[in-house]
């Protein structure tokens, strides 16, 4: 996230998640290095798959874009195992 205060305690809050879903029948799926820039750092546009900037973050920095959501979306998705002719 752009805001530094957000961006300092999101590291705390992912462990109480991750412990969280260790406890339920759940899966923690982390995206940190999704919506990066190359150095691991907050970057309000990231490359697509042909190399062009997209903006994933709206200008509060810290929602996202349709393209954003639209990313975390894939990668969510990519965790289940579909039955070929039930594949979203």
């Amino acid at each position: 996230m752009d805001k530094t205060i957000l961006r300092e305690r999101v590291p705390a809050l992912n462990a109480v998640y991750a412990k969280s879903v260790g406890l339920h029948q759940a899966r923690w799926v982390p995206t940190a290095e999704l919506m990066s820039g190359p150095s691991g750092t907050y970057s309000k546009f990231l490359q697509n798959a042909q190399g062009s900037p997209v903006q994933m973050r709206l200008d509060d920095g810290v929602h996202f874009t349709v393209a954003g959501q639209k990313r975390l979306t894939d990668r969510l998705l990519a965790q289940f195992a579909w039955p070929a002719q039930v594949k979203p």
